[in-house]
């Protein structure tokens, strides 16, 4: 069983709330499916706990943090091309990380049909496609 921690980088609200990131979701899903140990990140002192750290980075505005050798950061913030590997892509969210959220999300779409000139969507070049989120639940 290996100690995986995972680290939201950005996506909070003025208040300090942080809205779900699927993809620390979905890699919390596909670690606990195959027996880890999955908890939130804890800061560079506590870095070498853990046999491996993912980062998830939405915004490039945000501020980036120190990086210890055994984190994986990833996120549109970083890369508009870096995907998740097809069988973390494919595992359940994990909602049970952001236990006080009222709501859940997802999508039903990958890509987009506008072309907002703000939005990083259309850099990522991906046809429009369905997803299978409601066959996980």
């Amino acid at each position: 069983m290996a100690r995986i921690a995972i680290y939201q980088v950005d996506g909070t609200d003025y208040q300090g709330v942080q809205f779900p990131n699927i993809a620390l979701m979905k890699i919390s899903g596909y670690h606990k499916s195959i027996g880890d140990d999955v908890s939130w990140y804890e800061g560079l002192l506590f870095a070498n706990l853990y046999d491996k750290i993912y980062a998830s980075k939405i915004f490039k505005f945000s501020e980036m943090p120190q990086i210890p050798d055994n984190m994986v950061i990833g996120g549109t913030g970083i890369d508009f091309h870096n995907k998740l590997p097809a069988e973390i892509e494919a595992a359940p969210m994990d909602w049970e990380i952001y236990p006080n959220t009222p709501f859940h999300y997802g999508f039903s779409m990958k890509g987009c049909r506008f072309s907002c000139s703000f939005c990083c969507v259309q850099q990522r070049k991906e046809n429009q496609r369905i997803t299978t989120l409601l066959m996980n639940y």
